[in-house]
């Protein structure tokens, strides 16, 4: 048994395309045509940069607007550690919002969406991201996505 493996770590616009493979075996006598269809759509996104100080408290701001959507949605906002994206705080519909058991006691959500942050620290400083997903017939879709850098600076006040 042969497994065909395609991984692209990071995905952009210019990964849509076809991919093609054809698998010999040693004896030639065996022949597997592979395709795959690889589609990169464009989603909503956008940035920001907020300079913070350690101690502060700071509001990222989401302008996602979560009542447009008629699926059911989750609402998150993410931080990337290590390359890794990591949930913060998440939001089914209108049910009542999941904090991150790391996070409970400095990050909060608020009811327009924006993530509040208390007694901001150097391990603070970090992109985070807000997004919806949409949930149709079973599959996850990002409709929209938000990204909010905290630059911290390192002299306390």
């Amino acid at each position: 048994m042969s497994i065909l493996l395609l991984i692209i770590n990071i995905l952009f616009i210019l990964n849509s395309g076809e991919y093609h493979s054809i698998i010999l075996n040693d004896r030639f006598d065996c022949i597997i045509f592979f395709s795959l269809v690889v589609n990169v759509n464009c989603l909503s996104s956008s940035r920001k940069i907020i300079d913070s100080e350690i101690g502060d408290e700071n509001v990222l701001d989401c302008y996602i607007d979560r009542k447009k959507w008629s699926h059911p949605w989750i609402f998150q906002w993410r931080r990337s550690i290590n390359n890794y994206s990591i949930p913060i705080a998440s939001q089914f519909d209108e049910y009542p919002v999941h904090i991150d058991d790391l996070y409970r006691n400095k990050y909060s959500l608020l009811s327009n969406g924006s993530l509040k942050i208390e007694n901001i620290q150097l391990n603070d400083n970090d992109t985070f991201e807000c997004r919806l997903i949409l949930i149709d017939r079973g599959l996850l879709d990002i409709k929209e996505r938000y990204f909010v850098t905290l630059r911290v600076n390192g002299i306390s006040q």
